[in-house]
């Protein structure tokens, strides 16, 4: 943990004692079942030793615990969480924690990185929910996270080395995880954020590990379950609640993603569905006019999320994929009842924020695009009749000349554009990138102007021809009264 002094960051440690506690399970050694019978009658606490289980939970009969240390202080009330288990008991700052050389480079930008922040970053991940500028916690980490995600957006700081918050979060965090708290959480979600500045195959190495970590973090803080009934303030509550949904939503969309089974089974968990009270500060019921988009949006993703997890249960899973094919009548009938859910959630969640500025950069939007143009290729390898294959190679075509078109514009489409010309173009990777459906695309490298990295290794598979070659760049929405994918 930084230290502060004359209001201002620290690059020495802080030398005071920060604690930790940390949620007990149903099968740990500290029984929470048990525990609940030896309570002391002055305290909603079990004392046994050097530990303490606290209880946060009203409701007797379902009791959430977490396990503490004592001291002369902790006996006190009301229980002061910061003064729990004592965090040099479980390595979380040892000597060897980075030196906090972040502060000290973005000093002469300091305010102007946060104001980026919160200007284009927090309208469309609004994790913070009402926290301010300087109300946000004294973390380092988290700060960094914040700093990292509004240097695109500063320009001021521009002139900074973007590896700076990249190193120190990697180095920090892999540290802070032994004893997570809630900004510990904060600052790896938006960490997991980061842009990519070099695009590789596989994407996003290590990502996988890094969302792993998030998940085991957010059951260690118990964010899984719901604390509407905890002895706790509104604010943690809703602080807790949006923390949660926001690794709800990484967890899912990592795995589309990356291809990766998802962490989260959706029986460890109670926390209900975000409303708009969850983005109000204490003592209100409705966040403030500048919140409302950005609860919307957040409200709107953490419910995608969730049709996204059936989808992923359903259809990705190992046991999934190996059984046996399920008769066609009850695949389409699967199919109708999520495009439905996808329908109202676009009436009641997509529909009203479109038009909004947003998060123009985030790194998983890259990749989702390649998806999508990797499923268009595959439905037509997949082609069992001569009109579906000439429908979806109408649809390749139309969205690769959409990708050319947004690429030299638009950022997030570059990486996309790169892998969907690997899939069509033959496979003869050691020709040029030159495209003879774009004469306006330039000649690309093999490392771009964005240092994004095109692979050296073959295709997945080589076409019998170049079937794009040649065709006329219709759109296949005038040719079939269908939408674009």
């Amino acid at each position: 943990m930084t230290g502060y002094e004359d209001g201002k960051p620290s690059e020495e440690p802080d030398k005071s004692i920060k604690r930790t506690a940390q949620h007990i399970g149903p099968t740990s050694d500290h029984d929470s079942l048990i525990l609940r019978h030896g309570l002391r009658e002055d305290f909603d606490e079990s004392v046994d030793g050097m530990w303490i289980r606290w209880m946060r939970s009203s409701n007797a009969s379902d009791p959430v615990c977490f396990v503490v240390s004592i001291d002369n202080d902790t006996l006190v009330k009301p229980f002061n969480l910061e003064k729990a288990f004592p965090d040099d008991h479980l390595d979380a700052h040892p000597s060897y924690y980075p030196r906090n050389v972040v502060e000290r480079s973005v000093n002469p930008f300091r305010n102007e990185l946060l104001a980026a922040y919160y200007e284009y970053v927090h309208p469309s991940f609004a994790l913070l929910g009402p926290q301010t500028m300087s109300s946000i916690a004294d973390s380092v980490s988290l700060r960094t996270s914040m700093y990292g995600l509004a240097q695109r957006h500063c320009a001021a700081a521009r002139c900074l080395d973007p590896w700076l918050f990249t190193d120190f979060n990697k180095q920090a965090l892999n540290i802070e995880r032994h004893a997570p708290k809630l900004e510990t959480v904060e600052a790896a979600l938006l960490f997991a954020q980061r842009h990519a500045h070099i695009l590789r195959a596989p994407a996003m190495p290590g990502l996988c590990a890094e969302v792993g970590s998030i998940v085991g973090m957010s059951h260690d803080l118990a964010l899984n379950i719901d604390p509407t009934d905890w002895d706790i303030s509104e604010t943690e509550k809703r602080r807790r609640k949006r923390l949660w949904w926001g690794v709800y939503m990484q967890d899912k969309w990592s795995a589309l993603t990356l291809g990766r089974p998802s962490y989260l089974h959706d029986g460890q968990s109670d926390v209900p569905m975000l409303l708009m009270a969850d983005f109000a500060p204490e003592g209100f019921s409705e966040p403030s006019v500048a919140q409302i988009q950005p609860a919307r949006i957040l409200i709107g993703m953490a419910t995608l999320s969730v049709i996204l997890s059936k989808i992923l249960d359903q259809f990705f899973t190992i046991t999934a994929l190996k059984s046996d094919r399920q008769p066609l009548a009850t695949m389409q009938s699967m199919c109708a009842m999520f495009e439905l859910q996808l329908e109202d959630w676009q009436l009641e969640h997509l529909n009203p924020v479109l038009g909004n500025k947003a998060f123009p950069d985030p790194t998983a939007s890259k990749i989702n695009f390649s998806i999508a143009g990797s499923f268009m290729v595959n439905m037509f390898l997949c082609s069992v009749s001569d009109e579906d294959s000439q429908y979806w190679e109408d649809q390749v075509m139309f969205y690769r000349k959409l990708l050319h078109a947004h690429s030299a514009g638009f950022e997030m489409t570059k990486h996309a554009s790169i892998r969907l010309d690997l899939l069509v173009d033959r496979g003869n990777h050691k020709q040029s990138f030159s495209l003879r459906s774009s004469p306006r695309q330039p000649e690309r490298n093999r490392l771009n102007e964005d240092k994004e990295i095109t692979p050296e290794t073959s295709p997945l598979f080589d076409l019998d021809q170049e079937w794009l070659s040649g065709r006329s760049c219709l759109s296949p929405s005038a040719i079939y009264d269908v939408q674009i994918i």
